[in-house]
């Protein structure tokens, strides 16, 4: 990941201006089902892209990917957050 180029913000306000990978790592580890079950990680440039996870009841995960520019939306459902990390920072960097 670029340092500073990516923003995080959990349900519960919890927000990450400089967002990188270890801090990532944390952010799913700190998802639990009655007070924080999502976060959103955008870009600080005009690309219009989103990433949402959410820590579902059975205590999966639901991966959403928002990219406006290019008209792309897709949903993943996982159990296991290091894919998720590795898939997204690699979806990232695609994005710039």
């Amino acid at each position: 990941m670029v340092p500073g180029s990516f923003a995080a913000r959990t349900e519960n306000g919890h927000q990450v201006e400089d967002l990188v990978e270890d801090t990532f790592v944390m952010l799913l580890e700190d998802l639990d089902p009655e007070e924080n079950t999502f976060v959103t990680i955008t870009t600080f440039r005009p690309n219009g892209w989103e990433a949402v996870i959410s820590l579902r009841a059975d205590g999966s995960y639901q991966v959403e990917r928002h990219d406006e520019v290019r008209g792309w939306y897709e949903v993943r459902i996982t159990t296991d957050p290091d894919s998720i990390v590795g898939d997204l920072l690699g979806w990232f960097a695609d994005r710039g």
